[in-house]
């Protein structure tokens, strides 16, 4: 079983380039060869999916027992936050914390979707057997016209 710091310090590293892939559809275009090469995906751990915004709301909608778990700090709640989600903070959660049955299906939401796969990848690598991480985070959901809850 892989140590969720050694993940979350990984995370941490790659940050900032896995934003650029993000932004131009997980693409780079050669420089000197006008070539144009697909930049490597990470492989996703079994267990876990990235889904939509409109996949999560109808897993949201139709997958009995879902929990979801909101990575964000309480200051970022102010952004909104989606009916029926749990703040979890971040570290507890990588640290394998979370005290629920392994069987729970589990929505993993943040920001723009860093913190959240992260996350995901962490709960899998814990036991949890069915994780799914909102691409895009909150950010996505609002762009999409989801509904969000405010304080």
């Amino acid at each position: 079983m892989r140590n969720p710091f050694i993940i979350l310090c990984m995370f941490i590293l790659l940050l900032p380039a896995c934003s650029k892939a993000d932004q131009k559809g997980g693409e780079t275009t050669g420089q000197s060869s006008g070539v144009r090469q697909i930049a490597a995906q990470p492989q996703e751990a079994v267990g876990f999916r990235t889904v939509t915004p409109q996949e999560a709301k109808q897993l949201i909608n139709t997958k009995k027992g879902l929990v979801m778990i909101d990575v964000r700090t309480q200051q970022e709640l102010v952004n909104g936050y989606i009916q029926g989600s749990h703040l979890v903070p971040l570290w507890p959660v990588m640290q394998g914390q979370l005290n629920l049955p392994k069987d729970t299906p589990l929505l993993v939401i943040c920001a723009v979707g860093g913190r959240s796969y992260a996350a995901g990848q962490a709960l899998v690598q814990w036991g949890f057997r069915e994780v799914y991480n909102l691409k895009g985070g909150i950010d996505a959901w609002k762009m999409a016209g989801l509904p969000l809850q405010y304080r």
